[in-house]
């Protein structure tokens, strides 16, 4: 580069375009500080015309400021006009893209040159162009320069909300399909169409309750579908200025340049190159450590490359080497889906089941309610509050008759063996009672059993147990059918 100094008007300049950066960036963030979440630097403009000031300015960027941040240089060409350079940093302080506009169409830059020099402080990335609105002229004001810089952060911040709006979106979308058993979108789609099929299905067999269950299933299948839909609107907006196709081809390109044939190998060569790391550490071979932890860092960049076009991958597409998994997990869901039917209808069966001992015990309860009846008659007429008070009196009375004999009292003997012959009759009919009590006094009555089994007969839309019977052996045959295809 040439060595001729700079005017005062030109230091002037140099001083403006830095502050009119920083002041029109205060202004959008105030306006939209969701577009403009990450710290800006502005450094001191380059003078093209000045030897060593582009690799000093981009080693102020590297190691004045920490963390997260954005760095813009302006950057003047020739005297002709203003270039700008955006430099993005991640959480860590490492570089990960960097980009230069340029707003002249037959611009003097080169571009060579300033990507060469920007290549010995940042070698693990390139410094790429990006476009915005260009005019013809040279000598023009930096308005535009600043207006496009500016547009840039915006777009930029823009794509994060948008990234952000989608991964939250994505990680319910999961949620919901591991809660609902559906492996993919096309899974979802189906299951909808299924389900309003059964509904028209159900109303013109007149099966009103299944049919207000399906609606409420589609209701939730129609709310999931309309987060795939917004996923799916936020998907352009996120490929619009970094396209996966655009992503694609650099990732490509990285893996040739660094003769990898898959982002699989380029895995297996990082894992190799920390292993690598941590054994030189070891060995204190400071040099081959700074030598491999600048591989790992340019390694670790095309990672993020491909993890980019990840994230990118349209909702719902199906890759081809998950069809097969995909297929054998249908497969899975249905038998499975279908098995919890069966068990349903087996749950069904053996309440049918349980109602079959108490059937003969229900034929007697008619008896079993007439001698409570009895009973219940003959104990106020005796005057006794319950069955104990009669046990007990039986037992007075015995007591009675035994106590009279020795006291040869024989008509009062004659009297109580009249009244306790009465009683025993009647504790007989108590012994007959607590005979029919196991068959018919049960935690699950028949009666109670028997409106279960018509509640359930019903949901199920099943006219009787035949039915059931035979609705639980089909579907185990089309479980064996799937299995076996």
């Amino acid at each position: 580069m040439g060595g001729a100094t700079s005017t005062n008007s030109q230091s002037g300049e140099f001083e403006q375009i830095t502050t009119d950066i920083l002041n029109e960036f205060e202004k959008s963030r105030q306006k939209f500080p969701e577009l403009f979440p990450k710290p800006l630097y502005v450094l001191e403009a380059v003078d093209h015309n000045r030897d060593g000031e582009w690799e000093q300015r981009l080693r102020e960027a590297k190691e004045h400021h920490t963390g997260e941040r954005l760095t813009i240089i302006p950057y003047n060409v020739e005297d002709s006009h203003w270039v700008g350079v955006i430099l993005k940093f991640d959480v860590d302080g490492r570089i990960h893209e960097a980009e230069y506009i340029d707003p002249v169409v037959q611009s003097d830059l080169n571009s060579d040159e300033l990507q060469n020099e920007f290549s010995k402080v940042f070698p693990e990335v390139p410094l790429q162009s990006r476009s915005f609105q260009q005019h013809d002229g040279e000598h023009e004001d930096a308005s535009l320069l600043i207006k496009s810089l500016i547009q840039a952060i915006q777009e930029d911040g823009n794509q994060l909300v948008f990234r952000e709006r989608c991964r939250i979106l994505e990680s319910r979308l999961k949620e919901c399909f591991e809660e609902l058993e559906f492996s993919s979108v096309n899974e979802l789609e189906f299951g909808i169409t299924q389900i309003k099929q059964d509904i028209l299905r159900f109303k013109a067999e007149g099966k009103e309750k299944l049919v207000q269950k399906r609606e409420i299933t589609l209701l939730e299948l129609e709310k999931l579908q309309s987060l795939v839909d917004e996923i799916k609107a936020l998907k352009p907006a996120i490929v619009s200025d970094y396209s996966y196709e655009k992503l694609e081809s650099q990732l490509k390109d990285s893996l040739e340049e660094l003769e990898l044939q898959n982002t699989e190998e380029l895995g297996k060569r990082i894992m190799r190159i920390k292993q690598d790391i941590l054994q030189f550490k070891a060995e204190a071979k400071e040099n081959l450590v700074q030598k491999r932890e600048t591989t790992l860092l340019k390694l670790e960049t095309v990672q993020s490359l491909a993890d980019q076009m990840k994230a990118l991958e349209p909702v719902g597409e199906d890759l081809s080497e998950r069809i097969e998994q995909i297929k054998e997990h249908n497969i899975q869901n249905r038998a499975k889906r279908k098995a919890n039917v069966v068990q349903k209808l087996e749950k069904l069966q053996s309440l049918v089941d349980e109602m079959k001992p108490f059937e003969n015990a229900c034929k007697s309860h008619e008896n079993y309610k007439k001698l409570e009846s009895q009973l219940q008659e003959c104990l106020e007429e005796l005057e006794f509050c319950s069955v104990n008070e009669l046990e007990f009196g039986i037992t007075q009375i015995k007591q009675d008759i035994l106590r009279f004999k020795a006291e040869g009292k024989e008509k009062l003997v004659q009297k109580r063996e009249i009244t306790l012959l009465e009683l025993e009759k009647l504790q007989s009919l108590v012994d007959k009672m607590k005979a029919l009590e196991p068959a018919i006094v049960s935690d699950y009555s028949y009666e109670n059993l028997e409106s279960q089994l018509k509640d359930s007969l019903e949901e199920h839309e099943l006219q009787n147990i035949e039915e059931l019977g035979k609705q639980i052996m089909k579907i185990k045959q089309d479980i064996l059918t799937d299995n076996s295809s």
